[in-house]
């Protein structure tokens, strides 16, 4: 599981700045320069239906964000919105869309 330190609030998210998006086929990444390393998720109820399928793939962001060396930046909001999709995209998959933005 993310540390709560390096999860978003709603109070980050309200308070968002200016910063540099990053598009693949299943992400939208907005990167923005701060204080401190956090990353939020957003996966929408018209994305996908079931609320058990929406926690599954936050899970599974989370869990390539802690392995992947994307938490290591230095001082960045990582924020995520999953792109609408016929299914849900399998683990294999997001490993495979998050190479360009873990590159960057």
């Amino acid at each position: 599981m993310l540390p709560r330190h390096h999860r978003l609030t709603t109070k980050d998210f309200k308070d968002q700045k200016k910063g540099e998006y990053l598009n693949t086929p299943l992400f939208r990444v907005k990167i923005i320069k701060d204080t401190t390393s956090k990353l939020g998720i957003i996966v929408s109820k018209k994305t996908i239906k079931k609320a058990s399928d929406r926690n599954l793939l936050i899970r599974r962001v989370r869990h390539l964000y802690t392995h992947s060396g994307l938490c290591s930046r230095p001082n960045t909001y990582i924020i995520g919105y999953i792109a609408k999709q016929k299914d849900n995209p399998n683990y294999s998959d997001l490993v495979h869309d998050l190479q360009p933005i873990i590159k960057k």
